[in-house]
């Protein structure tokens, strides 16, 4: 069940993947290869500080996906006891977007295999 679970998030990571691509900076970022930063260790992206990446995490970041700085709920909770929306941008970039997902998409795959 977890491997038809990940099968159907890489599917949906894919098809989105393919329709904003030109939209992100993901090309630069790739080409750049610069490793991770601490900021997106697995334990940031706990969003409900459970102390795992759970589908719980990624289903938080897709209720403020494509939110910028420019919301006033920027710096407020995701939700009660949650981390704030702005800790969700990974790449610090002001934005909830396609990099953030795929960080997001990461430490879960990351939090299942280790």
């Amino acid at each position: 069940m977890k491997k038809l679970g990940i099968l159907a998030l890489i599917a949906i990571l894919g098809s989105m993947m393919a329709t904003n691509l030109a939209a992100t900076s993901l090309i630069t970022n790739t080409v750049q290869a610069k490793p991770l930063g601490p900021k997106v260790a697995p334990e940031a992206a706990d969003l409900n500080y459970d102390g795992n990446v759970t589908l719980l995490d990624l289903q938080g970041l897709m209720n403020i996906y494509s939110w910028d700085s420019s919301n006033p709920n920027w710096n407020s909770p995701i939700q009660p006891g949650w981390r704030n929306v702005s800790e969700a941008d990974f790449n610090i970039d002001s934005r909830i977007n396609l990099p953030d997902l795929v960080t997001m998409a990461y430490c879960f795959w990351y939090n299942r295999t280790s």
